[in-house]
């Protein structure tokens, strides 16, 4: 599965209204006759958000759990309002001044890109008839979706280059506390600003995006029952480099969930004593006011702002000062870059992928070998040739190193990371890389001329002590 998107299936459309006596219903779904999961009876709640009436236009991005626990189903919603004097023929059962409703894609990967597009454009036309009984629209539209011979990929489609210049260097701390598995709430008005954000924070962990199956349920642990150590490393495959440095990491895995917009009829899973970690959008205010008695990190994404409920929160993730110099230059490059849309480009989405992969990269090698000095005399390292600077250290910062060593993620990571990996993959902050050479030989270097060489003490075979990259 590419990193840069993920193949999908549509498991089914459908359309929700508004009620004002039952509240928010399923009125359609397609396949007609599909046998409704008794696991997504959430979902009119989930398509129409709290809040929905007070705009004309909005998408809702949800996850739900795939029927029988065998991993998540993401959703995606348009919801639209139409004054009621503009119907054609008016229901009995409608008695407002306006029809608030919702057209629903359920799929196995995170919806993006044209599919998002597209049921943006087949929602204005269902709601253009003035009709609602007539389906054809909507028939048609999951067909096309369905077609046996569509071979669908879903681009991340998310802007990076917006996400990193609103948030500027916070973007970094918001990465640390979702490393940490800190328990997050994120509110905002708008649903589709809400996911966005989620989504794009997501996206800057290699492999996540394609790798959410167990985040709909706290219970859920498939990924992690999957994950072994490799027996080898092919240094010409990316995916071998990966799965050597312990990717996929497991943020959300047992005790964790991920749901980008959570009604009140879901808050109950948060406080749970099951949920020892989560990342949660809200557009309900009345969440908001409670948010006290279940997160420790609050997010406004509409105005960027960050509050920590727990304050040790806080100096744990505090970015040290080689964070920040390189926050600075990449934002600067960023900035430099807004008129440019070529894939790859510096200050591009795919560029900002790319820095931060080498961060984590980066990260993930210093932890292993801060613990590999740990395990050693000081007479056993006075052996070595050659050993990296451990000003690594300090680069990412040593008390948020030790915190994320006590996480579930680390736990995992660690029985399936090489513990080698600093043979490989130099422990370095990437603020220390030379900015003369340029982000796609360094890129080159990490993935196509990786060289094992194992560490070399007197009398044994020194080769090289020199990390790749």
């Amino acid at each position: 599965m590419d990193e840069n998107g993920a193949s999908f299936q549509v498991l089914c459309l459908a359309t929700i209204g508004f009620h004002h006596l039952r509240g928010p219903e399923i009125e359609h779904l397609f396949p007609e006759s599909m046998d409704f999961p008794k696991e997504w009876s959430i979902l009119p709640f989930l398509s129409l958000p709290d809040g929905a009436h007070s705009s004309e236009k909005d998408f809702v991005y949800f996850t739900l759990p795939f029927p029988n626990d065998e991993g998540t189903v993401f959703g995606l919603s348009c919801t639209r309002q139409l004054n009621a004097s503009s119907l054609k023929n008016i229901p009995s059962d409608v008695t407002r001044s306006s029809v608030q409703k919702a057209v629903v894609v359920i799929t196995t990967s995170p919806p993006f890109g044209h599919i998002k597009d597209n049921l943006d454009i087949v929602t204005n036309a269902y709601f253009s008839q003035g009709d609602f009984s007539n389906l054809d629209v909507l028939r048609d539209f999951f067909h096309v979706l369905t077609r046996k011979e569509q071979d669908v990929h879903i681009a991340l489609n998310i802007n990076l280059k917006s996400f990193l210049c609103e948030w500027r260097q916070n973007a970094l701390v918001l990465l640390k506390v979702l490393l940490l598995g800190k328990r997050i709430l994120v509110y905002d008005k708008s649903a589709e600003r809400l996911g966005n954000f989620q989504y794009s924070l997501l996206s800057l962990i290699p492999c996540m995006m394609s790798h959410l199956q167990d985040v709909s349920s706290p219970s859920a642990h498939s990924l992690e029952k999957s994950l072994h150590k490799p027996a080898s490393l092919q240094t010409s495959d990316k995916r071998s480099l990966l799965a050597y440095t312990g990717f996929p990491l497991i943020i959300f895995g047992e005790g964790s969930m991920f749901s980008p917009y959570t009604p009140l009829q879901l808050v109950h899973v948060l406080e749970a004593k099951s949920s020892t970690s989560w990342l949660a959008g809200t557009t309900n205010t009345l969440i908001m006011l409670n948010q006290n008695k279940m997160a420790e990190v609050i997010v406004r994404s509409d105005t960027h702002q960050i509050e920590f409920v727990d304050p040790t929160i806080k100096n744990l993730t505090s970015l040290t000062y080689t964070d920040k110099s390189w926050m600075e230059d990449i934002i600067s490059r960023v900035e430099s870059s807004l008129e440019m849309e070529l894939p790859g480009f510096e200050g591009s989405d795919d560029w900002i992928r790319n820095q931060f992969e080498l961060y984590i990269f980066g990260m993930l090698a210093t932890v292993k070998y801060y613990n590999f000095l740990k395990k050693q005399d000081d007479s056993i390292l006075s052996q070595y040739h050659y050993l990296p600077s451990t000003s690594c250290i300090s680069d990412y910062g040593e008390t948020f190193l030790l915190e994320w060593m006590k996480t579930n993620t680390f736990r995992i990571w660690n029985n399936i990371a090489d513990d080698d990996l600093f043979d490989v993959i130099l422990p370095k902050h990437p603020c220390k890389e030379e900015h003369k050479v340029p982000i796609s030989a360094r890129i080159a270097t990490l993935f196509s001329a990786v060289k094992i060489t194992p560490k070399s003490r007197d009398g044994e075979d020194e080769g090289s002590k020199e990390p790749a990259v």
